[in-house]
């Protein structure tokens, strides 16, 4: 049996994602805050930062100069003097945490099923013989 998480009652849900915010952010992530894996780093170390964020615009020339722009902030960026933090940073083809809330499915087994390679059901043990 599985149930969409957004049809999930107020308390159930706050629950859950009170304790997917606690991991998140135990194993150092921000739970609203995209998290990208796609390292690009020529641009990287031309512009900073914003090498993979939604709001670049870039372009390169033949000689392999970088012109870029933010198209959230509007401004042009430069090789001369990288960006190291924004607040408005947002990186490409990844979700956040919520953006996960709103299309996750919780999946309930309905019966007791063997984790792992450890089991105390009859079926699977090895049955001794008897000493004579």
């Amino acid at each position: 049996m599985s149930r969409k998480f957004s049809d999930l009652e107020n308390s159930e849900k706050q629950k859950i994602e009170h304790e997917l915010e606690s991991i998140s952010t135990e194993i150092g992530l921000d739970p609203y805050e995209s998290h990208g894996t796609k390292d690009n780093s020529i641009l990287k170390n031309q512009i900073g930062m914003c090498h993979n964020c939604k709001y670049l615009q870039y372009c390169r020339t033949e000689f392999g100069n970088v012109l870029a722009r933010c198209s959230e902030l509007e401004f042009k960026l430069s090789g001369q003097n990288r960006i190291e933090e924004c607040n408005v940073h947002s990186p490409k083809n990844v979700l956040s945490l919520s953006e996960m809330y709103n299309m996750a499915y919780l999946i309930e087994a309905s019966e007791e099923k063997v984790k792992g390679f450890i089991t105390r059901d009859k079926k699977y043990m090895k049955k001794r013989e008897s000493k004579k």
